[in-house]
């Protein structure tokens, strides 16, 4: 009998996968940078902010599309105490 992948370790990797397939449809730079520095946001954050500030950002301009700008909405929620609608 195989060991069953740890449920919640199944779950962050379904997540992370969704915040850089969501990236990658947009745009975004995917360096091994770029993923690391996603990767830290989702650690500082939580995936589901980051996903939404991906969403976010990539209805922007091309200069928008990108880690920094994320990092910015991410800053942004933060210090609101949370995302703005």
């Amino acid at each position: 009998m195989e060991d069953e992948p740890d449920g919640e370790l199944v779950t962050i990797s379904e997540q992370h996968n969704a915040v850089f397939d969501a990236a990658q449809r947009a745009g975004f730079p995917m360096t091994a940078a770029d993923m690391d520095k996603a990767v830290a946001f989702m650690a500082d954050y939580s995936p589901e902010w980051v996903l939404e500030a991906v969403r976010r950002a990539s209805g922007g301009t091309r200069e928008q599309r990108c880690w920094r700008y994320v990092g910015g909405i991410l800053r942004r929620w933060k210090a609101a105490g949370g995302m703005d609608e």
